[in-house]
């Protein structure tokens, strides 16, 4: 691994004088063609291509929202924006994603992006309700 030097155009997510391996410091080999989990990763730097991370993003989200909580759970002291109409939506959200994942849809930068500020999003809201506690 080398120091990313100052001129390269990720220089400015690095530390000053932290380590950081691309897929330039690997004499150019790239990535392996398949990730962890048997997910596809892009061959030239090692990162999941739009689909996998799309993928990644409705697992995570899935696994941190309690879209199993009894409705008293989720309804039960005042609230600060309504989490049962919340989860819903996120739910159909993924759901959506899901199925157009599944037909083969490639997501852009911007629909990733804006499921991962819907998510951020609902899940402060259930924060302040109570109802989650990790973060995202």
């Amino acid at each position: 691994m080398f120091i990313v030097p100052p001129q390269h155009p990720n220089a400015a997510f690095t530390a000053p004088g932290s380590v950081r391996a691309t897929h330039w410091d690997r004499g150019g080999q790239g990535g392996s063609a398949h990730g962890r989990m048997g997910y596809t990763m892009s061959t030239a730097s090692g990162k999941p291509d739009t689909r996998t991370a799309m993928r990644r993003l409705i697992e995570e989200a899935r696994a941190t929202f309690p879209f199993d909580a009894p409705e008293a759970q989720i309804c039960a002291d005042g609230c600060d924006g309504c989490s049962m109409k919340l989860l819903e939506f996120i739910g159909q959200q993924l759901d959506e994603w899901e199925v157009r994942l599944d037909d083969g849809e490639r997501p852009d930068f911007g629909d990733l992006h804006r499921l991962g500020r819907l998510c951020r999003k609902t899940f402060d809201v259930l924060k302040r309700n109570g109802l989650v506690d990790t973060p995202i």
